[in-house]
């Protein structure tokens, strides 16, 4: 064993006691045409679990989802999607509260493998306002893992899934960082052993007017309720403001309307019935709506210009 499996064994020993923790780098910040932040980032904690193989993995799974308030077996599908890989922390949850952190760090000599981070996520310092032009991130899906894995990403990182934060995912995702730690047996950080920094995503301006846009999203709101109130059927609307002069985009507005961060954590099915019921997914500007007789004018320019 000490000779002729001496290397296997101090590789072993290595990873059993050194982490590579990954440092999540910040998304790009989203600003209007003057400046004006629209999306944001902020700290949250996070809760992550390392497989360590210990035969009471069972009873940490079942007490660290009791707290969570998860179920054990939604732990336990988040552990087995990542093939249980050993010595990897694989995010449990996250913008968890202060308290609940509190508690898991009372409990952390009888929760070996938890692991407590800070981490950025979303901000929308506007609520709702533009929500459907800046889409929202989410947990990176499986297929979309399968096509960017060459790209650096791992299972858990977010990931752009609709308008802008999916358009422009290149540009605002960052480069993780990463912390070197050696960590006790209950994986325990002990000490840092170096560190490289994270680099921001890169930020990202509109030509909006954020002004224009929630004076827009306000007016077609009131409008839509008006018509509701005098017996109309009205499910939505949308509207548009552009620079004659320029074709630029000041406003774009769609309602009904939802929260983009209610993404970050993942939608429980009533949320989700929710969203389907208020009809509030669909961009109106862009989906939805057929161009009827609009689309004649587009033939008959194809047709001059085709001499047809």
């Amino acid at each position: 064993m000490q000779l002729i499996e001496s290397q296997r064994f101090e590789t072993l020993a290595k990873q059993n006691h050194m982490r590579i923790n990954p440092i999540i780098a910040p998304r790009g910040e989203i600003y209007d045409r003057r400046g004006v932040k629209i999306v944001g980032n902020q700290p949250v904690y996070t809760v992550s679990l390392v497989y360590l193989g210990l035969k009471d993995t069972e009873q940490v799974v079942d007490r660290v989802a009791e707290i969570l308030g998860m179920e054990p077996q939604d732990v336990m599908d988040k552990l087995m999607a990542q093939q249980l890989r050993l010595f990897q922390p694989v995010r449990l949850a996250s913008n968890v509260p202060l308290e609940t952190v509190t508690i898991l760090e009372e409990q952390r000599l009888d929760l070996p493998g938890v692991v407590i981070d800070v981490e950025p996520v979303r901000y929308y310092p506007h609520g709702s306002m533009l929500s459907h032009v800046l889409g929202y991130v989410q947990e990176i899906k499986e297929k979309q893992f399968q096509e960017h894995q060459e790209d650096g990403y791992r299972l858990g990182d977010m990931y752009g899934q609709d308008g802008l934060e999916n358009a422009f995912e290149p540009f605002l995702r960052g480069i993780n960082g990463a912390r070197q730690v050696e960590v006790d047996a209950q994986a325990r950080p002990v000490r840092d052993l170096g560190v490289r920094e994270p680099v921001p995503g890169n930020n990202l301006h509109l030509t909006i007017d954020a002004e224009l846009q929630k004076t827009a999203e306000e007016a077609l709101e009131r409008q839509v309720l008006f018509m509701r109130k005098n017996g109309y059927e009205s499910k939505g609307g949308a509207t548009v403001a552009i620079d004659v002069r320029t074709g630029a985009i000041r406003a774009m507005a769609s309602y009904p309307t939802y929260e983009p961060s209610i993404w970050i954590d993942g939608l429980s099915q009533q949320q989700w019935d929710d969203l389907q019921k208020s009809g509030a997914l669909p961009n109106r500007v862009l989906q939805l709506y057929p161009p009827a007789s609009t689309f004649k004018m587009v033939l008959a320019v194809a047709g001059v210009d085709s001499g047809k």
